[in-house]
């Protein structure tokens, strides 16, 4: 019952974020991973604008669950940490667009002021539809 109802937090979660006209600005400072990552301000989801700390870890699921799916149950350390290197950090994920840039973090606040600047205007055109379709 208690991961029902998680569940159907995230899916509002989600939906208010997808719908939301607003200019959107995401700075992925530790670990984005799986479901957290695509309903906290992903690219996909629709976020204006993306970055990620050199610290940050981001994928679209843990490199433990992508070894076991890839490799079986005797995946190896060694292959965990081999993808690992390959898709987890925050460099690649700017490679696939996942993340517009990868910034210091001394450098965000102006990131981010400049982010808000350039969405200051941002402009959404009306939908042709009368209404969303929310999972309640």
């Amino acid at each position: 019952v208690e991961k029902a109802g998680l569940v159907r937090r995230a899916t509002k979660l989600a939906y208010a974020y997808a719908e939301a006209s607003v200019g959107k600005i995401t700075v992925i400072t530790r670990k984005a991973f799986g479901p957290a990552y695509v309903f906290m301000g992903s690219k996909d989801l629709g976020a204006d604008l993306a970055y990620g700390w050199p610290t940050a870890e981001i994928a679209v699921t843990q490199t433990s669950q992508a070894a076991e799916s890839i490799y079986g149950d005797e995946a190896t350390e060694e292959q965990k940490a081999a993808l690992e290197d390959k898709f987890m950090g925050p460099y690649q994920a700017a490679e696939r667009g996942m993340v517009d840039a990868v910034i210091s973090p001394d450098a965000t606040r102006g990131h981010l002021i400049e982010g808000l600047r350039l969405l200051e205007r941002k402009v959404v055109p009306a939908a042709l539809k009368k209404h969303g379709n929310i999972t309640l």
